[in-house]
């Protein structure tokens, strides 16, 4: 039986799912290469264990461009097409509706599920033509559709874009706060709150302060999320 190889050269052409799956893959792994290769081939344990060994070890050092990070800092496109339907993606935090804002905080509190990350994205990703959950579509089916067609590059770029604008958008409202209790402070005569006053101001700069940290750093590490292939 000749098997078909349709080999991935990038973390665009690697799933939300598969790339779940290459993060799941345990510790105590006989051969971390050989897992990550049939994942990413989709292939059974059987079907892995007849590829000739050149074309196998041919296939590990195709594969070497998954030691790097997938990057995260890209900025995403507000329209994409999956599975040859297209989506409009919600890229600025001023914009959403109080349902994604009450979804999204759900998900993220209560949902334990193996689409939750797919489910936190499908938020933002609404088919064309639809509006944020208006009954003219399923949530569930988005979701799913996100999870097995979604690239790793665009997920990623997408939750890192989302969270570094709401941090912009975070400070300013710190700024605008931070001037209002200014002008509070001035025309305050009771020393005790003028003093928690004075301490509310400096805990705001220490967050404006921690945002602007986070936000300059210049690469985001994975560590946490996935091993390379050939850590083993």
């Amino acid at each position: 039986m000749k098997l078909k190889i349709n080999l991935p050269q990038s973390w665009s052409e690697i799933s939300l799912a598969t790339f779940d799956k290459i993060c799941h893959i345990p510790e105590d792994t006989k051969d971390y290469s050989r897992e990550v290769l049939k994942t990413v081939l989709n292939l059974t344990d059987q079907e892995i264990d007849l590829i000739p060994m050149i074309d196998y070890l041919d296939l590990i050092n195709r594969l070497s461009w998954m030691n790097e990070y997938p990057p995260v800092n890209k900025i995403p496109k507000n329209k994409i097409v999956l599975n040859d339907k297209s989506y409009n993606v919600l890229l600025f935090p001023n914009r959403m509706t109080a349902a994604q804002f009450i979804d999204y905080r759900f998900i993220l509190i209560n949902d334990d599920s193996k689409l939750k990350q797919a489910k936190l994205l499908s938020v933002f990703i609404v088919p064309e033509g639809c509006k944020y959950n208006d009954g003219t579509y399923d949530f569930d089916e988005v979701s799913r559709t996100v999870n097995d067609y979604l690239n790793i590059e665009y997920a990623l770029g997408l939750s890192y874009f989302f969270v570094m604008v709401s941090a912009v958008f975070l400070q300013a409202s710190l700024e605008c706060s931070a001037q209002e209790m200014k002008h509070l402070m001035k025309g305050e005569k009771d020393k005790t709150i003028k003093e928690n006053l004075r301490k509310t101001l400096r805990g705001m700069k220490q967050i404006k302060n921690d945002l602007k940290e986070t936000m300059t750093k210049k690469n985001r590490k994975l560590k946490d999320l996935m091993r390379p292939i050939g850590r083993r």
